[in-house]
Formats: structure tokens, sequence, C-alpha cells
């Protein structure tokens, strides 16, 4: 992995964890250097001291060198990330078919699977806004919209508790992307994946130029993906059925009457000739007040087949039709969107004297995305009435129905979405012997640097409009037919002129049913007679659009971060394997999370989502650090580093003890124990919005609701009062070097 002079080989074991919790195996890449001439001192992730390497640190660290990258073919951070064991979850990876709900639009680092907030993630040693909340409102750094994976050089990851240094979200460990701020000349990479019904396209350079007084780089990237469904992958074509099917499920409120007075009997080509006139007379004389069936016609080939999924209906229950009519949305649903990102970094170090320098830091990303899901979500907010006298209605009773407005017959519904952030760092690093010629103060450093980062993200979407749907039922559809907030015009008359009949029942999704190629043909007006007669194309994709499809949705998100640090590091006095060193430092943050919805998504009229309300959070955050490093042997060192966080309503402060014995050049053993804590995100404790979103609840003891749920309208609210999390982390490892042949 690592080589220069020495190829190294370091083999590290989490032997065991006193808390009670693994920190995780670790193979730590320590680079051994053949000490030819002195070896400058850096700063390293991990420590604000500087140092000669990341070996001399207590903690496992696992660093991924540019070599690794090159060699391996890695085109961009996912890839990395793929490789790293002690990130278990992978977030962002799982597709809908588990539930993930992510995508494919966001990849996060998840630190020994202790969620994806309990991992900081810094810009060469720097943190930056997160651009992304997982379901519970944790938010976290959005690894696909980063930097271009050509300005990296170096990627760092302590994999130990590390709030005593870095603060809040440390609980895992840290994340440090390094870029390659001293390239010059230029370098370029383009390249493709193409596998059946997908490809993946993208392109970078990097050019560096510069003198001894000034030198800055940029880099650039862009990345196509291809939009990638579970239809185009027979592992993920899965017949997942969902209980508001298409067509749907009924409840009757009164006995069936055919238009004449009689019974009324359906035969839909499979059952035979059912009378629900009796059904109904039967379960009366039980005492039932309603029924329940599925649609006539919920039939597996009522649409075509999707390969093993069928496209119609599939009946669940004892006998046709008491019971529930199911049907996939699987087909549709969504592997990765179709995706375009743009990526850019540049650096400029600009040498005011041999003592001082200044950094200027800038990164930016815009991206655009499409994602598709099924025609029609659930309508699990309310149940749609369709009136006896609605035409299409063969029952002659009124009826609640259950279902969605439009499943497989119907093309899939497209989302759009665009994201961009941008980063501004201003460094000042410089030596006090600029001040002081000779003292305690001549070796010291310092760096003073004030940064602002945000992310912005807008997302589409469509739900069903509950008083649209009604209104078609009750034929008032289509956008040409005058309905107020008070119910249809008084010159409107159901199902004529502009306004028309919508049906939900399986038997008018095609205009001949079971043939998809003779159109739609759930939409149609009564004539001079009172007769049914179907609407034409245009007037029926006018109802489906308008009524049926959905209405548009909007969510907006914006978050923003101010930094501002200061930090003085130097030597303290000999000991015998050295000189002790001490880093003190400053540090105040303050977040901003803002949120905006359209008009439709705060409104309770809509059919799958629940109601969800914009506002603005903010907080200030001030921190104190200060670490120790005691070489007292040539072989031993002492790390001590405590570090307290004031966020107005909750404080924390962290203390850590590391210990380092070398005992041979190639052996060495290594302890670590503090304690770190993860303050609530800004969306779990403040601000005044307010959101909703569906999942799918199960009754972990109704052994019917195991393999599959119910999906539920949660309400997520703000705790003002959430503690944060907190953890101790205990770390004993043994690492060894050894001299290859081959190195």
């Amino acid at each position: 992995m690592n080589s220069k002079n020495t190829v190294a080989t370091a083999i590290s074991m989490a032997l065991f964890a006193l808390s009670g919790m693994l920190p995780g195996t670790t193979y730590a890449i320590e680079n051994e250097v053949e000490e030819i001439e002195e070896i400058e001192e850096v700063i390293v992730t991990g420590s604000y001291i500087r140092r000669k390497s990341q070996a001399d640190l207590a903690s496992p660290i696992n660093t991924v060198t540019l070599e690794d990258m090159q060699a391996n073919g890695w085109s961009n951070l996912e890839d990395v990330m793929e490789t790293f064991t002690f990130s278990p979850s992978n977030f962002g990876r799982e597709s809908l078919i588990n539930g993930a709900g992510s995508s494919g639009i966001v990849r996060a680092i998840d630190l020994r699977g202790l969620g994806v907030s309990s991992t900081l993630t810094l810009l060469n040693g720097k943190r930056t806004a997160s651009t992304a909340e997982d379901a519970g409102g944790a938010s976290f750094v959005n690894v696909k919209r980063f930097v271009p994976m050509i300005a990296i050089s170096q990627i760092e990851t302590v994999l130990d508790g590390s709030a005593a240094l870095y603060g809040s979200d440390a609980i895992a460990g840290v994340v440090n992307m390094k870029t390659r701020t001293d390239f010059e000349g230029f370098e370029a990479r383009i390249g493709a994946k193409q596998i059946e019904d997908s490809g993946q396209n993208e392109a970078q350079f990097i050019v560096g130029a510069g003198n001894d007084d000034f030198h800055g780089m940029f880099a650039l990237s862009f990345e196509q993906v291809d939009l990638l469904q579970n239809r185009d992958r027979p592992f993920t074509l899965l017949n997942n059925t969902s209980g508001s099917g298409s067509p749907g499920t009924y409840v009757l409120s009164g006995r069936p009457t055919a238009p004449g007075g009689g019974d009324v009997i359906i035969d839909n080509g499979t059952n035979g000739p059912i009378n629900y006139s009796n059904l109904w007379d039967t379960a009366a004389a039980g005492g039932a007040t309603s029924l329940q069936i599925a649609d006539p016609f919920c039939l597996p080939d009522l649409v075509p087949a999707i390969g093993p999924v069928p496209g119609g209906g599939q009946f669940a229950g004892d006998i046709f039709p008491l019971g529930t009519c199911r049907s996939s949305y699987q087909p549709d649903n969504l592997l990765t969107p179709e995706e375009k990102t743009w990526m850019a970094y540049s650096h400029w170090d600009w040498r005011l004297n041999e003592h001082a320098n200044v950094l200027i830091e800038f990164s930016m990303y815009r991206s655009h995305y499409t994602e598709t899901n099924v025609a029609s979500f659930p309508m699990t907010n309310g149940r749609p009435i369709v009136p006896a006298n609605n035409p299409f209605n063969q029952l002659g009773t009124d009826l609640s129905w259950q279902g969605r407005p439009l499943g497989l017959a119907y093309p899939a519904k497209e989302r759009q979405g665009d994201e961009n952030g941008s980063r501004l760092a201003l460094t000042l690093e410089g030596s006090f012997e600029q001040f002081f010629s000779d003292g305690l103060l001549s070796n010291w450093t310092y760096n003073v640097s004030a940064q602002y980062s945000g992310a912005y993200a807008a997302k589409g979407g469509q739900d069903a409009d509950l008083r649209r749907v009604q209104d078609a039922l009750n034929g008032f559809g289509g956008s040409n037919c005058e309905v107020r907030f008070d119910g249809p015009a008084s010159s409107e008359v159901a199902g004529n002129g502009n306004c028309y009949y919508l049906s939900p029942f399986g038997a008018n999704i095609y205009r001949s049913t079971f043939d998809p190629t003779s159109g739609f043909g759930s939409v149609g007006q009564l004539d001079a007679n009172g007769d049914l007669v179907l609407a034409n194309a245009a007037a029926t994709n006018d109802v489906i659009g308008f009524n049926a499809s959905g209405t548009e949705t909007k969510d907006i998100s914006e978050r923003r971060l101010w930094v501002f640090e200061g930090i003085v590091s130097g030597d303290l006095f000999e000991l015998p394997g050295g000189n002790a060193g001490m880093a003190v430092g400053y540090q105040r943050r303050k977040e901003i999370r803002e949120l905006e919805f359209s008009n439709f998504a705060s409104s309770l009229s809509q059919g799958f989502g629940g109601p969800r309300f914009g506002g603005k959070g903010a907080r200030t955050v001030d921190a104190y650090f200060v670490e120790f490093a005691f070489p007292i042997l040539d072989s031993v060192e002492i790390q001590l580093a405590g570090r307290h966080e004031d966020y107005g309503d909750v404080d924390s402060t962290d203390p850590k003890i590391g210990i380092t014995w070398r005992a041979t050049e190639s052996f060495s053993l290594r302890a670590s124990a503090g304690t770190s804590f993860r303050a609530p995100s800004l969306a779990n404790v403040i601000g005044d919005d307010r959101q909703s979103r569906v999942n799918e609840v199960r009754d972990t003891i109704n052994a019917a609701e195991q393999d599959s749920g119910t999906f539920k309208t949660v309400i997520q609210s703000k705790n003002p009062l959430l503690e944060p999390e907190e953890s101790t982390n205990f770390n004993l490892g043994v690492s060894w070097s050894p001299e290859v042949p081959w190195g």
C-alpha cells in the first residue's frame, strides 16, 4: 500500500474492548521510511501536534494513498468506500427493494456501524456542511457530492472515538480527505462502464503550477450515470405486492343493484358468473353492515406481465372476491437514478514571507438527477367514495375505494432533483519565529482559518390529490372542468361538457378489457340519453394527468455552516524521547438549516404523504481544546487530549489518553481510552419546521405482519430536551511491520 524507500506492511488487530463494544478490526496502513536525513514534521489526522508520521499515534489509522487509488482503478469516492471493512452498513448502496429509500443519490461513511452521523468527515482537516439527512433527521456528508476524485491525494481514517480533538460527530471516528495541493502539471482521466441497460461515463482533470511564492491547482470532474430500474435486473424484479393495489379493493355500504333493479352479476372470464347481490345478502344475514370485496376484475393477466411479475391484480383471500386485490409496484422502482454531476476544487498557496502563508481553498458541486417510481402511490390518507351514480360503477351502490389511482398499466412517474453546494476556506498559517527569534515561542506555529460551506437541494415529486380524485369520481374530472374551493361551479354538470367521470375499476383500464393496444378507457361522459360514452385519447389523458396522476410537490432544503478556528502548537520542554509538544485551540461554529415545501405538501389532501411545513433553525457552538504529547522514552509516547463544546443548552467535556510503545523497529503496541459524544442534529432539536413521512410499520407480535407490514404516516417533531449521544472508547492494538524481500 504505502511505499517510499522501504515497503512496510502493518497488521493491526483489535484484541478486546473494555466497554463491551468492539471498535472494529483494523488493518492499519503505516509508513516506515528509512531515515536517511531528518524527516519534516507535519500535522497528521488524529493530532494537532506536528509529527513525523501517522505511526506515532496511539489510535488505529487506516490510510488509502493516491497510489492505492490509481492501482485499483477507483474512479470515485464510492469505489473507495466499498473497500472499507470498518464501514459495514454501506449507507446509500441499498436499493428500494430492501427499504432503504435513498435511491442511489447519497453515499455516507458509517464507521463501525454506529450511524452515519457518528462519523466526522473532514476535508484537509476542516469540517464541511452536512449535505443530507437520513430518515430520522440525522445529518451527514454525502461523499457523492464532495470533491473530484482526481484531486484526492490520501484518505486517512481514525478508527477510534475522536471527540477529544474534533468535537461532536466523531463518536465512531474521523475520515479526513487530503487533496493534492502541491500538484504541478496536467493530468486527465476519462472512463466509461457499460453494463446491459445501464452505463456510467466520467471525465476529470487536474492542473497545477507555481513557484516558491505562489502555487495553485484546479480540478474538475463530470460524471453521468444512466437510469436503472428493478425491471432491468432479474434478481431485483420481484413480485413484491402492495395491499393498495391497482385495481383496488372496495367496501360496499349497501346492496348491489342493477340498473333495472335486479341482482348484479359479473363474469370476469376466470371465476365464472358471481352474484354480488347474493354476497351482500349473505353478509347482511350474519349481521354485517358492510362488505369488502376485491375488484371484480382482480386478475393477474389484466395488464401484461413484466417478466415474472403480473401486471394486473393478485387476489388475496379464501373465496373470490371476498378479500383484497393486491398488485406489484416493484418493476418501476429505482435501483439508480439518471444523474449528471459536476464537481470542482481549487487550492491556492501564497507565501507572504519565510514565516507565513495564506491558503485559499474553494470547492463546489452541482447535480441533476431523475428518479422513477410506479405511476401513483397508494391512497393511505383517505378512501375516496365511488358513488352509485358513477356510470362505470356496475355494483350500483356507493363504494369506499382502497388502492392507488394508477398501476403498472401506466408509465412510471419521473421525479426531478437538483443539488448544489460550495465551500470557501481562508487560512493564515505561520511560525512565531517571525516575532520571537529565540525562546519557547520561537518554535511554535499558528493556524487561523475561517470558512463557509453551504448545500442546497430541491426535489420534485407527485402525490394524488384526494380532492381531485373525488371530483373525478363524482363526474367533475378534467383540467377545464370548473371546480372551486366550495365545489363545482353551478354551470357545470357531472359527466357533461368539460367534465368527465373517472373509473377506478380494472375492467376499464383499457377501452377493451385485457387489450393494452386499445388505449386507456377509464374516462367517460354521459350522452343525451344518459348512456356512458368513452372519452377520446386527449380528454382521457387530461383527466388521468390532472385528477389521477397527482399534483406536483417540491421540497427545498438548505444548510449553511460557518467555522472560525485558531490553533497554536509547539514544543514545551525536552524529555528523554524528544520534545514534549502542546496544541491549544478555539473553534466557533454556526449551523443553519432551512426547509421550504410547496403549498400542496402542507395540505391534508395528499393521498400518500403527510403534511410538511417549512421552517428554519440555527445554533452556535463554542469549543476549546488542548492536546499534549510526551515522548517519555525513545520508544514510548503518551498523548493527552481534551475538548469542551458548548451548545448553549447542552455541553460536553471529553478527555482522551493514548500510549504507544515501539518495542522494536517493526513491532509496537498501542492503547487508548477516552469519551466521545454526538450532539443531536438540528433536524431533531431546533427549528420551526414540521415533517412527516410514510414508513412501513410492522407489528412484531402479529405473525401476519412479520414479512410485510402496513404503510403509516409517521409525524416527526422536535425534542429540544434531547440529550447528546455519549460513548466511552477503549482500544488496544498491536502492529507488526516486517521487512519484506520483495520491497
